[in-house]
C-alpha cells in the first residue's frame, strides 16, 4: 500500500489486502467496517473500524461497570464511556503506534513476509503444532470452531488477522533495532548500556510460569485450584531459584529455559495484553511470589504467576542476547509511547460511536 506523505493527510486502511490462503478469510459486515473512531499522527491518520473499539470495549467492560449494564444508560453513562475509552483507546493506539513506527523504520506492514507469517499464526491456531517457541493448542483442524472461539474472545477474523499482523510488526521492529543498532532513526546502543539496563533497579528479573485458557480443553486443566496449588508450591520454595524453576519445569510442560527467566522493565511489554503483567512484576519483593495476574486481553487468556529473583553477572553472559532483546524492546517501548500518547490525543469519535446505545454492544 502507498503511503504518501505530503501536506494533506494520508488515510491508511489496515483491512484492504486479500491474499490466498489456505482458510478462507471472513468479510466483515458493513456495521463492523464502519470506520468509528479517527488517530492522528505526523500528518497521517488512522480510521479504526467498529469491530476493533468493539473488541477492546467488551473486553474491558465489566471492569469499568462491574457486570452492571445498566450503567451504559444511566445519568452517569458519559462518565463510564469516558472511563473506559481511558482504557481502551490508549490500547488500540499502541497498535497504530506499532504501524507508524514500522513505517518510519521502512518496515512494509503489508510485505510477503509479514503476510505469510499472519497465515502461519492462523493456520496453527486452527490446527494446533508449535510456532515461534509457542506450543498452540489450536482446534485440530475445525476451522468454524475457530471462528466461534473468537467469537467468545470478542472478535471476529479482521481483528483476529490485525492483532497477528501486530505482533508480527512488533517483532520485526525488535529484530530491525537491534540490527540496525544507531542506523538510520535506531539509537546507538553497546553491550555496556545493556548492562546498565539489565542492573538498573527499574528492570527485574522474574520465572514466570504462564497457565493458557484460551480453549475449552486448557479451561478444564489450569482451574483456579490448579493455579492456587502451584502458587503455594512456589511459595515453599521461594528463596531458591533453583527449586522454583525445577518445581515448575516438573508441574508443567515447559523446558529448562525456564531458569533463564524473564527480563522486564516498564516499557519492555506492550501494554494491550501484559500492562498489569509489568505493573505487577515491577511492584514484587525479592524472592516473593505474585498472586495469580490474569491477562483477558483480545487473543491472549491465561494466567501468570511470577517469582522474582537475583540478576547476576553469570545470568548477564549467559543469557546476553534475551537480555538485550528485553533492552531493545525497552528503546522502542519508549518510541512508541510517545506516538501512542499523541494518536490517543488526536482522537475523534464518529457520529454513530457517538449515539451508540454502549449496552447493546455485542458480538452478534
Amino acid at each position: 500500500m502507498k503511503k504518501i506523505i505530503s501536506a494533506i493527510l494520508v488515510i491508511i486502511s489496515i483491512f484492504t489486502l486479500v491474499s490466498c490462503t489456505k482458510y478462507a478469510p471472513q468479510k466483515s459486515t458493513k456495521e463492523e467496517s464502519e470506520t468509528v473512531l479517527t488517530l492522528t499522527y505526523s500528518g497521517i491518520k488512522y480510521e479504526i473500524p467498529y469491530e476493533v473499539y468493539r473488541t477492546f470495549f467488551l473486553n474491558r467492560r465489566s471492569e469499568i461497570d462491574g457486570g452492571d449494564l445498566s450503567v451504559w444508560t444511566g445519568e452517569k453513562k458519559a462518565e463510564y464511556i469516558a472511563k473506559i475509552d481511558a482504557v481502551i483507546i490508549p490500547e488500540i493506539a499502541e497498535i497504530y503506534a506499532t504501524f507508524h513506527l514500522c513505517y518510519e523504520s521502512g518496515i512494509d506492514i503489508y510485505s510477503k513476509i509479514v503476510e505469510e507469517s499472519i497465515e502461519d499464526y492462523i493456520e496453527a491456531s486452527v490446527e494446533g503444532g508449535a510456532l515461534d517457541g509457542m506450543i498452540i493448542e489450536g482446534y485440530n483442524g475445525d476451522y468454524k470452531a475457530y471462528l466461534e472461539g473468537l467469537k467468545k474472545l470478542n472478535m471476529n477474523y479482521s481483528v483476529q488477522k490485525l492483532l497477528f499482523r501486530y505482533a508480527v510488526c512488533t517483532a520485526l521492529l525488535n529484530t530491525y533495532y537491534k540490527d540496525k543498532n544507531g542506523e538510520g532513526n535506531t539509537p546507538k546502543f553497546t553491550r555496556e548500556d545493556v548492562r546498565a539496563f539489565y542492573e538498573s533497579e527499574e528492570t527485574v528479573r522474574v520465572i514466570y510460569n504462564f497457565f493458557d485458557r484460551s480453549t475449552p480443553l486448557n479451561e478444564e486443566i489450569n482451574t483456579d485450584a490448579r493455579i492456587e496449588r502451584m502458587r503455594e508450591g512456589l511459595l515453599e520454595r521461594a528463596g531458591d531459584e533453583n527449586a522454583v524453576a525445577t518445581y515448575i519445569i516438573s508441574e508443567t510442560s515447559l523446558t529448562e529455559d525456564v531458569r533463564d527467566g524473564m527480563i522486564i522493565s516498564k516499557y519492555s511489554h506492550d501494554t494491550i495484553y501484559y500492562s498489569e503483567l509489568v505493573n505487577e512484576a515491577l511492584l514484587l519483593g525479592m524472592h516473593e511470589v505474585s498472586e495469580p495476574i490474569k491477562l483477558t486481553s483480545g487473543a491472549v487468556e491465561g494466567v501468570y504467576l511470577l517469582y522474582k529473583t537475583d540478576k547476576s553477572s553469570e545470568h548477564f553472559d549467559r543469557c546476553y542476547s534475551d537480555i538485550e532483546s528485553a533492552y531493545v524492546s525497552d528503546l522502542i517501548g519508549r518510541r512508541l509511547a510517545d506516538i501512542k500518547t499523541a494518536l490517543t490525543a488526536s482522537t475523534v469519535k464518529s457520529d454513530a460511536l457517538l449515539s451508540r446505545d454502549y449496552s447493546a454492544i455485542g458480538m452478534n
